[in-house]
């Protein structure tokens, strides 16, 4: 595994170019960052798909950066996530955001302690999750930022 600051590149490689799959039309998100300095301390980042005929989400992936020595998906919450209804996924939003930061990796640095960071996690991702929650419910969340939870 690479560390902070560490690529799989060799010396002798250049990028030249990114292709991403185009969002469902059903697919909602919520990114958010918190962080005092040029670096975040914790950065969350929350996409659902909604399946419309259940008013559930059909899949989910939730990925956590900066608290460890390297962004991780949170496989925890996406199962916890996936195939919830979307009138009782905001009242689980405390329970899976526990479980899913219990065993993450953190490290400590200029930003924060390691324990620091997993509570921190704890709180954004669980106000990540609501605001993605919120917004496939067909809530406007923020009009300004319609893709970005500031805090």
């Amino acid at each position: 595994m690479r560390g902070p600051y560490e690529t799989a590149r060799r010396a002798d490689e250049i990028l030249t170019g990114v292709s991403l799959l185009r969002w469902p039309e059903a697919a909602v998100g919520a990114y958010l960052k918190f962080g005092l300095y040029e670096r975040p301390t914790v950065t969350v980042a929350v996409a659902l798909v909604g399946d419309g005929a259940r008013a559930a989400v059909r899949d989910a992936r939730v990925v956590l950066g900066c608290a460890g020595p390297r962004p991780v998906r949170l496989p925890v919450a996406e199962r916890a996530i996936a195939g919830e209804t979307l009138a009782r996924l905001p009242r689980r939003v405390g329970e899976i955001a526990a479980a899913a930061t219990a065993d993450i990796e953190t490290m400590t640095d200029l930003h924060g302690a390691r324990d620091y960071k997993r509570d921190l996690a704890r709180v954004c991702l669980g106000r990540a999750l609501g605001a993605a929650a919120a917004r496939a419910r067909g809530a406007i969340v923020d009009e300004r930022y319609p893709h970005t939870v500031v805090i």
